[in-house]
């Protein structure tokens, strides 16, 4: 009986450390949310950082969208003033402006936001910068880098062209309308009985792109002294959002999603030098997840700002988790709370997940030893699929640094 004892000890003494040794293997940093505990020390590593991706691994985390928004709060009083979030760029700017006026926060998130940011962790944030911009000369501004919506940028065209010119008047209108039908077969994919003609959206894009090449040439040949930024970037934003079609009538080349994603972030760069980016971790990391051939928009980023990008993605290991059975991300996406499927041993989520603290940071950069090959889970804004793994990555390929959350919970949807 006593050998038995001694055997079983030993065994146990073995297991105890080698789990130390796993949690231990790595530098990494306790958060406490409750407290605050060491988030100044994710801070210090963005030191000298122009641009900051705050990414998530599922679209429907609340702990995701906490940790984020209270680094943002510190980030703020460093400096970053600007925000860009995964949403229309035409949106987000109007958006913007009635953030800073009178108009209840739920209506302007309902009209300007996709509903995956729809949620009230994001309306408390929001309602935080209101009350900032309202004491602060320096404000807060909030854009937006992606184009499945456009009407909204070609609005700003209209607002800031109006002009005695009847050509461009013209042009203008006829661009809302193409921008009209764009945005309405985009909601309308949510319907399945609807059926996309393919061939009428490819001749609708083109005319909308040629059209937004037009206006461009007539602004160069013009320039305008007044709100030239924003005229910019809605014309960038009206290219974007068109070029798709325009590839597939011309049979050229198109440029991903991503990769126009981190030239709209470039442009709006320019002008505010200390910028943060509220993303999916899938965009803000280097590589696209389930290509590493391919780069994701944080791997563009990367290309044009080195070591002055930071991309910080966010895991978890078990919990509930907000989706949509919708095909297409919209305004009006109905979400319900999922379980998170259990976790597969040879990946980073179980890897990290061995780590005797809930909560804490790991800056890549420090852990240059941390050489595995594991999988690693992206969940987006529909439920956990089979293959929502990467195949055995290495996660520093991804990003600069991790905040992993061993428990978590759905984000909640109650607007």
């Amino acid at each position: 009986m006593l050998s038995r004892l001694k055997v079983v000890y030993i065994l146990l003494f073995i297991w105890i450390n080698s789990s130390t040794i796993k949690s231990q293997e790595y530098k990494h940093t306790s958060i406490n949310m409750e407290t605050g505990k060491n988030l100044k020390q994710v801070i210090n590593a963005f030191d000298t950082k122009s641009i900051i991706g705050l990414g998530e691994g599922t679209h429907g985390t609340k702990e995701f969208n906490d940790v984020r928004i209270a680094l943002i709060k510190e980030l703020v009083n460093k400096g970053y003033k600007t925000i860009i979030f995964e949403n229309a760029f035409g949106d987000t700017y109007f958006f913007n402006q009635e953030l800073n006026s009178e108009v209840p926060l739920s209506i302007v998130m309902q009209n300007n936001l996709l509903s995956i940011w729809q949620t009230d962790e994001v309306k408390n944030f929001l309602t935080w910068i209101r009350l900032y911009n309202q004491k602060h000369s320096d404000k807060i501004t909030l854009y937006g880098a992606d184009f499945n919506y456009v009407s909204n940028a070609i609005k700003i065209l209209q607002q800031q062209l109006g002009s005695n010119n009847e050509d461009i008047n013209k042009d203008l209108l006829r661009l809302k309308e193409i921008g009209n039908i764009q945005d309405s077969i985009w909601n309308k994919q949510n319907d399945k009985n609807f059926k996309i003609d393919m061939n009428t959206l490819i001749e609708n894009g083109n005319e909308g792109y040629e059209l937004t090449q037009k206006i461009d040439a007539f602004t160069k040949q013009n320039p305008m002294k007044s709100s030239k930024p924003s005229l910019e970037l809605a014309l960038a934003n009206c290219t974007y959002a068109f070029s798709t079609f325009y590839a597939a009538k011309k049979k050229t080349e198109e440029k991903s999603r991503d990769e126009l994603m981190a030239n709209m972030i470039s442009k709006i760069q320019e002008e505010k030098k200390k910028v943060i980016i509220w993303a999916h971790s899938a965009h803000i990391s280097f590589q696209f997840p389930y290509n590493v051939t391919d780069l994701a928009m944080g791997g563009y980023l990367k290309q044009h700002y080195g070591d002055k990008y930071y991309a910080l993605g966010t895991l978890t290991a078990k919990g509930t988790y907000s989706a949509t059975l919708d095909r297409i991300d919209t305004k009006n996406n109905s979400f319900k709370s999922y379980t998170l499927n259990p976790i597969v041993e040879k990946s980073w989520e179980y890897y990290f997940s061995q780590n005797k603290d809930t909560m804490f940071f790991v800056d890549l950069h420090q852990n240059s030893n941390l050489k595995k090959l594991l999988k690693m889970k992206f969940i987006g804004y529909g439920p956990e699929r089979e293959d929502s793994y990467t195949k055995d990555i290495n996660i520093s390929d991804f990003f600069d640094g991790i905040i992993f959350i061993k428990n978590t919970s759905a984000a909640v949807h109650t607007l």
